[in-house]
């Protein structure tokens, strides 16, 4: 069974809830961490929909978690990164490819890998791929690097370029 509490701002108003779903005792019986996650009421509901809407939203979310859906941690983006090469290089990836994305993936790891996914934002990238292209950093022409092949490999959006 969730477990629903009221989030409360200052003045006293309930601003959201927050729903707990208990995950269970390790080996050695420690309680392990909770599944949470806030749910915000939108404005002109009436006491009864808000509810009713919790109400479902509790039995949704517990049910993500029985049927693992939900996950605690919250990854980096260089464990995403290696999830990627690896779901890849099990779906017919080339060798040399992956080899290759793997030989990208430090460079890229030393500047953003330990930012978690959720908090990555597009100045981090930009900053990336700004570092990448300066002169010095291809190692056979001693120029810049581009950055459409670091888009494959995070499958993330290129950076704005203003046309020159």
């Amino acid at each position: 069974m969730a477990n629903i509490t009221p989030r409360r701002n200052k003045d006293g108003e309930i601003i959201s809830y927050q729903i707990r779903v208990f995950r269970g005792r390790n080996a050695d019986g420690t309680r392990l961490k909770d599944y949470m996650m806030t749910w915000r009421p939108t404005p002109g509901m009436t006491k009864r929909q808000i509810t009713k809407e919790l109400e479902r939203q509790a039995t949704l979310f517990e049910e993500a978690c029985k049927q693992g859906q939900v996950s605690i941690e919250k990854p980096t983006f260089e464990k995403y990164a290696a999830y990627v090469v690896e779901l890849k290089e099990r779906n017919g990836l080339k060798v040399k490819t992956a080899v290759r994305y793997k030989d990208m993936l430090k460079r890229i790891n030393a500047e953003i890998g330990p930012i978690k996914l959720q908090d990555l934002r597009p100045d981090h990238l930009n900053r990336l791929y700004a570092k990448l292209s300066e002169p010095g950093q291809n190692k056979k022409t001693g120029g810049g690097l581009s950055a459409r092949p670091l888009w494959s490999i995070t499958g993330l959006s290129a950076p704005y370029w203003p046309r020159r």
